[in-house]
């Protein structure tokens, strides 16, 4: 996708796109129907702050990029449930915490949280049309799905400002994992585990919760840079291939 502005990559860009297309067909054929009507929107814009265009052409780009938007957001909205309670019950048994992990959908405009496509695309219609003087004199689209974001709190703190680091990679662990219950969930087909050297970087009990977690699953892929860790944790049935300095010496 390309704008005039393009907003820094966000939870909603790297994550939640990204699993939503691995379940829904039909949401990556929205999302490319999208991305032409905002460059096409954004196009526009720059066209009547030069006096090349006339604002009332704008209504029917705002039509579309609504309609579009709304099944985005719509879509968006029903599998981060879905993943958030997978999460937060995940991240519970890992931090072995009270406190709630918590997803929370953050639109760039006042659309409400209401899951119907069509209340989401009429809302957003609405308040572009209170924002055209001020899109017009930016040259591009200052709301829409390509500029939301989602946060992460636990209990009543943000992760991505003040979490640990500790907390911050179990918080990532246990949304991975839900994103892995969600697709087999959905799909019907186990997905393929890769931990790529997490468990040196957990306690003992959490490398076993971790370790509950995946056992459900036919391929669980381990990397570690402590080659005791297989034995340590007792994985059996498990084939280990050492590699030194970029090369296979040894599989068991």
């Amino acid at each position: 996708m390309s704008t005039s502005a393009p907003a820094r990559p966000s939870y909603v860009d790297v994550f939640l796109d990204m699993l939503i297309s691995q379940l829904s067909h039909s949401y990556l054929g929205d999302w490319q129907e999208y991305s032409r009507v905002l460059r096409q929107r954004n196009h526009l814009l720059r066209a009547i702050r030069e006096g090349s265009s006339t604002k009332s052409e704008l209504e029917f780009w705002d039509i579309r990029f609504a309609a579009s938007a709304g099944r985005i957001v719509a879509e968006r909205l029903e599998t981060l449930d879905k993943l958030g309670k997978f999460a937060n019950n995940i991240h519970a048994r890992l931090s072995a915490s009270d406190e709630p992990l918590t997803l929370t959908y953050q639109p760039s405009s006042e659309i409400g949280d209401s899951p119907d496509q069509r209340e989401l695309a009429n809302a957003l219609l609405q308040e572009m049309r209170g924002r055209s003087l001020r899109e017009i004199a930016a040259g591009h689209s200052l709301m829409g799905p390509h500029r939301d974001d989602l946060s992460a709190c636990i209990g009543d703190m943000d992760v991505a400002g003040f979490a640990s680091r500790g907390q911050a990679r179990t918080v990532v662990l246990a949304l991975k994992l839900a994103e892995a219950h969600l697709i087999s969930e959905s799909m019907g087909d186990e997905p393929v585990i890769l931990l790529d050297d997490v468990m040196s970087e957990l306690d003992p009990g959490r490398q076993r919760q971790v370790l509950d977690f995946t056992s459900q699953y036919e391929q669980v892929i381990i990397t570690t840079a402590e080659p005791g860790l297989a034995d340590q944790l007792g994985i059996e049935s498990s084939r280990r291939i050492l590699v030194e300095s970029g090369r296979l010496t040894a599989a068991i």
